[in-house]
């Protein structure tokens, strides 16, 4: 999802759910109605009506979006934040546009990523490689600039692919100014059946926690709104949903096709040998990460551990 529209329809969520409180102030009393509870409740729920009022809910998060909050306070607000949203792009031709850009990239985005999926289980070769110029170190793969992407100060680097252990030195060897490597699947979900120095990591620029707009930081933004409508119904995606939800991420610092697609195969690889079933939920939900991009506000405890 572009960063822009990320941060657009971010914008008109919460702007429902303001409108929402506002009116369920004259509801009842604040002090019995809009309790931190009710307001966080209905915050989740509203997350998941956008999704569907939006049509951005995938085709196979029907079960997820199937769990109800019995709260009436809760429901109240929802219905009024799901009228607001809806008057707000029978009006907003631009917002309609930009959710159909969204919507087209989700159903672009889940195709890559069964297509690979399905390539890999028929067992056919990887020729995510074939007729680029890539260096190896050890079991990491580095794309040529002008397959990697662009980095704040204009200029175009290489991206490095590989074990985070490795990655994070090839990132040195590269000279690449300000990088990390980030863990493609977040350490914090995966950390428990994938060892955090054997996960696949790839160059970014930019510190997730201390620059929050940097090319990590958008990464980690869309992988929060992937995870949001999970978080909504009290559930975690499957290995295939999340597989979406990192594509999604890393299209963000626009990497050339090659590159995406060679990292979503690698990771993949990965899980089948470790003998992980796709079709499983993911080991653990990360707690949430707030952006300026995709909240209002940044909150990042310092004893959490995110996935780098």
């Amino acid at each position: 999802m572009d960063t822009a529209d990320a941060a657009r329809l971010t914008e008109v969520m919460t702007g429902a759910v303001a409108d929402a409180v506002k009116r369920g102030e004259s509801y009842s009393s604040l002090e019995n109605f809009l309790t931190d509870e009710s307001v966080e409740r209905m915050t989740e729920a509203v997350i998941e009506e956008a999704a569907e009022t939006l049509g951005l809910a995938d085709a196979d998060d029907t079960g997820v979006n199937e769990k109800k909050l019995g709260d009436s306070r809760v429901a109240a607000l929802k219905d009024m934040a799901k009228e607001s949203l809806t008057e707000q792009f029978r009006k907003d031709g631009e917002l309609r546009d930009t959710a159909e850009r969204v919507r087209q990239a989700r159903r672009e985005s889940a195709t890559r990523s069964d297509r690979i999926i399905e390539r890999i289980k028929r067992g056919e070769p990887n020729d995510y490689l074939d007729g680029i110029p890539v260096k190896h170190y050890g079991k990491t793969v580095v794309f040529p600039k002008e397959y990697g992407t662009i980095y704040s100060n204009g200029n175009r680097y290489e991206v490095s692919i590989g074990p985070y252990s490795e990655d994070t030195s090839v990132n040195k060897q590269l000279g690449l100014p300000g990088a990390q490597s980030h863990h493609v699947a977040q350490n914090a979900s995966f950390k428990s059946v994938i060892p955090k120095l054997k996960a696949i990591a790839i160059s970014v620029e930019g510190d997730v926690i201390r620059n929050p707009k940097s090319q990590h930081a958008q990464i980690h933004g869309a992988y929060e709104m992937g995870l949001d409508g999970f978080r909504a119904a009290g559930t975690r995606p499957t290995y295939k949903e999340y597989l979406r939800i990192i594509e999604r991420g890393i299209q963000t610092i626009v990497l050339s096709e090659a590159a995406i697609n060679y990292t979503l195969y690698t990771v993949v690889n990965q899980w089948l040998a470790y003998g992980i079933d796709l079709d499983t939920e993911i080991p653990k939900m990360p707690r949430k990460m707030y952006f300026p991009n995709y909240s209002n506000s940044i909150s990042i405890p310092e004893e959490t551990y995110y996935g780098e």
